[in-house]
Protein backbone atom coordinates (compact mmCIF):
# COMPACT_ATOMS: atom_id res chain seq x y z
CA UNK A 1 0.00 0.00 0.00
CA UNK A 2 2.44 2.35 0.71
CA UNK A 3 4.63 2.02 -2.35
CA UNK A 4 1.58 2.66 -4.28
CA UNK A 5 1.12 5.62 -2.22
CA UNK A 6 4.63 6.75 -3.35
CA UNK A 7 5.06 5.78 -6.53
CA UNK A 8 1.36 8.17 -7.25
CA UNK A 9 3.12 11.26 -5.13
CA UNK A 10 6.00 10.70 -7.01
CA UNK A 11 4.14 11.10 -10.27
CA UNK A 12 2.02 13.70 -9.24
CA UNK A 13 5.48 15.53 -8.31
CA UNK A 14 6.97 14.50 -11.76
CA UNK A 15 3.98 16.18 -13.66
CA UNK A 16 4.06 19.08 -11.74
CA UNK A 17 7.72 19.86 -12.81
CA UNK A 18 7.08 19.17 -16.23
CA UNK A 19 4.78 22.07 -15.81
CA UNK A 20 7.70 23.93 -14.33
CA UNK A 21 9.78 22.56 -17.13
CA UNK A 22 7.47 24.38 -19.78
CA UNK A 23 7.54 27.57 -18.12
CA UNK A 24 11.27 28.19 -17.60
CA UNK A 25 11.29 27.12 -20.87
CA UNK A 26 9.29 29.69 -22.54
CA UNK A 27 10.69 32.24 -19.60
CA UNK A 28 14.07 31.43 -21.29
CA UNK A 29 12.49 31.79 -24.74
CA UNK A 30 11.24 35.53 -23.69
CA UNK A 31 15.06 36.60 -21.99
CA UNK A 32 16.37 35.34 -25.20
CA UNK A 33 13.99 37.65 -27.22
CA UNK A 34 14.80 40.81 -25.01
CA UNK A 35 18.40 40.02 -25.25
CA UNK A 36 18.28 39.75 -29.43
CA UNK A 37 16.31 42.98 -28.99
CA UNK A 38 18.91 45.04 -26.99
CA UNK A 39 21.42 43.68 -29.23
CA UNK A 40 19.75 44.65 -32.32
CA UNK A 41 19.09 48.51 -29.95
CA UNK A 42 23.25 48.34 -29.61
CA UNK A 43 23.58 47.50 -33.31
CA UNK A 44 22.12 50.82 -34.04
CA UNK A 45 23.94 52.64 -31.26
CA UNK A 46 27.18 51.79 -33.36
CA UNK A 47 27.34 53.89 -36.57
CA UNK A 48 30.18 54.94 -36.83
CA UNK A 49 31.10 58.40 -37.40
CA UNK A 50 34.40 58.10 -37.85
CA UNK A 51 35.55 59.83 -34.52
CA UNK A 52 37.34 57.42 -32.24
CA UNK A 53 40.67 56.24 -31.42
CA UNK A 54 41.47 54.21 -34.27
CA UNK A 55 44.60 54.59 -36.20
CA UNK A 56 44.21 55.19 -39.57
CA UNK A 57 40.68 56.11 -39.83
CA UNK A 58 41.45 59.81 -40.72
CA UNK A 59 44.72 59.17 -42.85
CA UNK A 60 44.65 62.36 -44.49
CA UNK A 61 46.89 61.75 -48.03
CA UNK A 62 48.85 59.14 -46.66
CA UNK A 63 48.50 55.19 -47.50
CA UNK A 64 49.93 52.34 -46.51
CA UNK A 65 53.73 52.22 -45.51
CA UNK A 66 53.75 55.68 -45.79
CA UNK A 67 50.91 56.23 -42.88
CA UNK A 68 52.71 53.35 -40.83
CA UNK A 69 56.33 55.18 -41.00
CA UNK A 70 54.62 58.47 -40.30
CA UNK A 71 52.86 57.21 -37.03
CA UNK A 72 56.17 55.69 -36.18
CA UNK A 73 58.42 59.04 -36.65
CA UNK A 74 55.69 61.10 -34.58
CA UNK A 75 55.94 58.35 -31.89
CA UNK A 76 59.45 58.32 -32.01
CA UNK A 77 59.13 62.13 -31.97
CA UNK A 78 56.94 61.79 -28.78
CA UNK A 79 59.18 59.63 -26.59
CA UNK A 80 62.43 61.99 -27.07
CA UNK A 81 60.57 64.75 -26.04
CA UNK A 82 59.30 62.75 -23.14
CA UNK A 83 63.27 61.66 -22.70
CA UNK A 84 64.24 65.28 -23.07
CA UNK A 85 61.80 66.72 -20.40
CA UNK A 86 62.51 63.98 -17.98
CA UNK A 87 66.04 65.01 -18.20
CA UNK A 88 65.86 68.52 -17.68
CA UNK A 89 63.44 67.45 -14.31
CA UNK A 90 65.95 65.74 -13.17
CA UNK A 91 68.98 68.42 -13.40
CA UNK A 92 66.85 71.12 -12.17
CA UNK A 93 66.00 68.55 -9.16
CA UNK A 94 70.34 67.82 -8.58
CA UNK A 95 70.46 71.94 -8.72
CA UNK A 96 67.97 72.27 -5.88
CA UNK A 97 69.25 69.26 -4.54
CA UNK A 98 73.06 71.08 -3.89
CA UNK A 99 71.34 74.36 -3.42
CA UNK A 100 69.54 72.49 -0.46
CA UNK A 101 72.56 70.85 0.74
CA UNK A 102 74.79 73.61 0.85
CA UNK A 103 71.98 76.19 2.92
CA UNK A 104 71.90 72.83 5.46
CA UNK A 105 75.78 73.04 6.38
CA UNK A 106 75.51 76.54 6.29
CA UNK A 107 72.79 76.37 8.85
CA UNK A 108 75.30 73.30 10.36
CA UNK A 109 77.96 75.75 10.54
CA UNK A 110 76.16 79.01 12.10
CA UNK A 111 74.45 76.56 14.78
CA UNK A 112 77.90 75.58 15.91
CA UNK A 113 78.93 78.74 15.79
CA UNK A 114 76.37 79.80 18.36
CA UNK A 115 77.18 76.63 20.48
CA UNK A 116 80.52 77.78 20.89
CA UNK A 117 79.61 81.38 21.56
CA UNK A 118 76.98 81.02 23.69
CA UNK A 119 74.96 83.15 22.15
CA UNK A 120 71.59 81.09 22.29
CA UNK A 121 69.56 79.37 24.89
CA UNK A 122 69.36 75.35 25.11
CA UNK A 123 65.85 75.96 24.10
CA UNK A 124 66.76 77.78 21.00
CA UNK A 125 69.53 75.56 19.95
CA UNK A 126 67.41 72.17 20.33
CA UNK A 127 64.73 74.46 18.04
CA UNK A 128 67.16 74.90 15.29
CA UNK A 129 68.95 71.37 15.95
CA UNK A 130 65.07 69.70 14.57
CA UNK A 131 64.75 72.22 11.61
CA UNK A 132 68.20 71.57 10.45
CA UNK A 133 67.09 67.52 11.45
CA UNK A 134 63.47 68.10 9.38
CA UNK A 135 65.57 69.79 6.32
CA UNK A 136 67.76 67.28 5.91
CA UNK A 137 65.22 64.61 6.03
CA UNK A 138 63.07 66.33 3.52
CA UNK A 139 66.42 65.93 1.08
CA UNK A 140 67.15 62.44 1.61
CA UNK A 141 63.58 61.84 0.49
CA UNK A 142 63.85 64.49 -2.39
CA UNK A 143 67.33 62.82 -3.53
CA UNK A 144 65.63 59.13 -3.58
CA UNK A 145 62.81 60.62 -5.75
CA UNK A 146 65.54 61.89 -7.98
CA UNK A 147 67.47 58.86 -8.43
CA UNK A 148 64.81 56.65 -8.59
CA UNK A 149 63.37 58.96 -11.82
CA UNK A 150 67.25 58.18 -12.81
CA UNK A 151 66.85 55.27 -12.97
CA UNK A 152 63.53 54.98 -14.81
CA UNK A 153 65.26 57.26 -17.75
CA UNK A 154 68.37 55.69 -17.49
CA UNK A 155 66.25 51.79 -18.11
CA UNK A 156 64.06 53.44 -20.83
CA UNK A 157 67.26 54.77 -22.86
CA UNK A 158 68.03 51.33 -23.31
Amino acid sequence: GQGKEKAEAAKAKGEEMRGQGKEKAEEMKAKAKEGKAMMDDDDAMDDDDGAGNAYGKNKGDLQGKAFGQARAAAAKARNEEVRAEAAATASQSLALQSEATRKIAKARAMLEKAKAEGTMTEAQLSQREAAIERAEARLKEVEARVKAVQEQVAKEVE
